[in-house]
C-alpha cells in the first residue's frame, strides 16, 4: 500500500506555491510597465509606446497629437486669421506662452498642459507642435543636451514675420525658434540654444529624426 503525506501538509504547501508563481509572473510581464520618470533616460531597442521616439543616441517621450480637442482649441484661437500662415503661427504661439510654466514629476499631454493650466518646455512645445500640424505647418521638436525642449517652425511668408534672430536651416527651409517658456520671447528669438548643444531635431510632420549634419544655424 502506499503512503499518502497527510492533507495539512497540502493546505500549507498549495499558498506558498500560489504566492511564489504569482511573483513570478508579475515579474516578467509587469517589470516594463513600471512609470518613467521626468527626464529619465530609456534605454529600449524597440520601444512599443508610440509616445516614445529615439533622438540622438537615447529615447525621448513624445507626447504630439491629433485629436478633436485640439481641433477645437486650434480653430478657436485662428478663427480671425482667416489662413494667413504667420497670424495662425503667432495666435498660437501667444496661446501657449501664456499658458504658465509649471514643473512636474510626470509628462503632461496636451490635453492635460490644458487641464491643469501648466506645463514645462516639453509639454508646452507638445502642445503648440500639436496645434501647429493641425493646421498644416511645418515644424520640428529640437531636444538639448541639457534636457531642454523647444519648437522651431518653418515660415513662408518671412516678409510678414516680426524681426527675426534665430532659424535652422534643413533641407533649404528655415525654421524660426519658438521658446513657448518665455513670455517675452517671439517667433525667431534666440533663447541661447547653440547647435553644439542640440541633442537632436525631430520632424513632426514626418515623424523621423533629423540628422544633426543636414542642420545648419542661423543667428543674426
Amino acid at each position: 500500500m502506499k503512503n499518502f503525506k497527510p492533507v495539512s501538509n497540502w493546505i500549507f504547501a498549495v499558498p506558498i506555491i500560489v504566492l511564489f508563481s504569482s511573483i513570478i509572473i508579475q515579474d516578467k510581464f509587469f517589470k516594463s510597465e513600471e512609470p518613467i520618470q521626468k527626464n529619465q533616460v530609456i534605454n529600449v531597442e524597440n520601444p512599443m509606446n508610440p509616445h516614445i521616439i529615439k533622438v540622438g543616441n537615447v529615447y525621448k517621450i513624445y507626447n504630439v497629437e491629433k485629436t478633436e480637442r485640439i481641433q477645437y482649441v486650434t480653430d478657436f484661437i485662428s478663427r480671425d486669421c482667416k489662413g494667413k500662415e504667420v497670424c495662425e503661427i503667432d495666435k498660437a504661439f501667444n496661446y501657449v506662452t501664456y499658458i504658465p510654466y509649471k514643473t512636474s514629476t510626470k509628462d503632461r499631454t496636451p490635453h492635460e498642459v490644458l487641464d491643469e493650466k501648466g506645463g514645462d518646455c516639453d509639454e508646452k512645445s507638445f502642445l503648440f507642435a500639436s496645434i501647429l500640424i493641425e493646421r498644416k505647418h511645418k515644424c520640428v521638436m529640437v531636444y538639448t543636451k541639457d534636457h531642454h525642449a523647444f519648437v522651431a517652425v518653418y515660415v513662408k511668408d518671412r516678409a510678414n514675420l516680426y524681426p527675426h534672430t534665430a532659424s535652422l536651416a534643413i533641407n533649404g527651409k528655415y525654421y524660426f525658434y519658438a521658446e513657448t517658456t518665455d513670455k517675452n520671447a517671439r517667433i525667431g528669438s534666440f533663447n541661447g540654444v547653440k547647435k553644439e548643444s542640440i541633442l537632436g531635431v525631430y520632424d513632426v510632420n514626418e515623424e523621423k529624426e533629423i540628422p544633426l549634419e543636414r542642420i545648419a544655424l542661423n543667428i543674426n
